[in-house]
């Protein structure tokens, strides 16, 4: 197996088999039903993402340093830290520890995703219709971290109360995911290759 596919999965099957043995209270809670245990796992899922997506920093650090905007000094090294913050949220989401913190850290780090890198490259290529998915996938990753955020606030608040709105930050996740589902369904074959070939 190639490195570049190799440690990115181990990192990835690793911080899940982490995560399931730390979250494994949650699921032989007697009082637990099945859906509220898979939403008290999310943050293992989240985590082994995470760690997948940081592996593919650390074995891709040259091809992925091409999309850190020009005027960035170091872009290896801007490429390896940014693998390093999304290791780090997921370790703290494994082993449960300052998550508040590492949530919203996640969140202001994608959310400068959308801002520095995707944003002006959709500006720039306002004719390639896939190119307009990255700002709202990786808007929807920070949204999806600040909810992380907002119910590890209200976990350690003592708070239940939960957002059923149908414009919660949930729903914005949900029809962010539909949306991108569908157009890379319907251009899969560039899919791959045109986030390179946009953002160089």
């Amino acid at each position: 197996m190639s490195p570049v596919v190799g440690w990115p999965s181990v990192l990835g099957v690793s911080t899940f088999a982490a995560g399931l043995y730390a979250y494994r209270g949650v699921l032989h809670a007697p009082a637990a039903a099945g859906p509220s245990r898979l939403l008290a796992l999310a943050p293992v899922f989240i985590a082994s993402a995470l760690a997948t997506f940081a592996g593919e920093h650390f074995t891709q650090a040259r091809e992925f340093s091409e999309l850190v905007p020009k005027w960035l000094p170091l872009r290896v090294l801007v490429t390896y830290f940014v693998g390093v913050c999304l290791l780090a949220a997921a370790l703290s989401f494994v082993a449960r520890r300052y998550m508040r913190w590492s949530a919203s850290m996640l969140a202001l780090l994608c959310a400068l995703f959308v801002l520095l890198l995707y944003l002006p490259s959709a500006f720039a290529h306002p004719g390639v219709r896939i190119a307009w998915i990255f700002p709202f996938r990786e808007g929807t990753f920070a949204v999806g971290a600040f909810c992380v955020f907002l119910s590890e606030a209200r976990r350690q608040h003592g708070c239940r109360r939960r957002m059923s709105s149908p414009t919660s930050p949930a729903s914005f996740v949900a029809d962010t995911l539909l949306f991108a589902g569908m157009m890379f369904a319907i251009a899969w074959e560039v899919a791959a290759q045109v986030r390179v070939d946009v953002m160089g």
